[in-house]
């Protein structure tokens, strides 16, 4: 195994107190200097419907995908491992995501100008909303018109 994996592998596993069973690298935030991964962690009784997908930004906040993570780009084959959809709506905005990926570079832009109006969407939503964060929650009900008016368009 890669000496710097084997450190990533061992990091996250010290910090979450989960053995990690798979990582991939999300992105590198460049200005903050630190990267996410997506994780899929292992169960307490090793069977597949006990895996959680779980989101490391910046490798110091996890956002498991019961928490509907913000961020699109987990790769498809985690839910392959992690059979059971604790969020099947977050599921389907990864797959619009990847479907997204695979087009023509032409087709693109019209898809990630309705991702941008969902998007739109949702802060116009949040900013009329009293309370959009309730107790440090994620507004799930603007960011899923945000959505379902981005899959609309495009």
């Amino acid at each position: 195994m890669n000496e710097n994996l084997h450190r990533i592998y061992e990091g996250i596993e010290e910090e979450f107190r989960r053995f990690p069973l798979v990582v991939f690298p999300a992105e590198l935030d460049e200005k903050r200097g630190h990267e996410s991964y997506w994780v899929v962690f292992e169960g307490d009784n090793e069977d597949a419907q006990s895996r959680e997908i779980v989101w490391l930004v910046g490798g110091i906040k996890d956002v498991s995908e019961a928490e509907g993570p913000s961020a699109s780009s987990c790769p498809l084959f985690f839910f392959e491992l992690v059979p059971n959809a604790t969020s099947p709506k977050w599921r389907e905005r990864v797959k619009w995501f990847w479907k997204v990926q695979g087009q023509p570079e032409s087709e693109q832009e019209n898809a990630w100008a309705a991702y941008d109006a969902g998007i739109d969407a949702y802060r116009c939503l949040q900013s009329i909303d009293s309370n959009p964060h309730p107790h440090g929650c994620f507004n799930y009900m603007a960011w899923e018109t945000g959505w379902t008016h981005a899959k609309g368009i495009g």
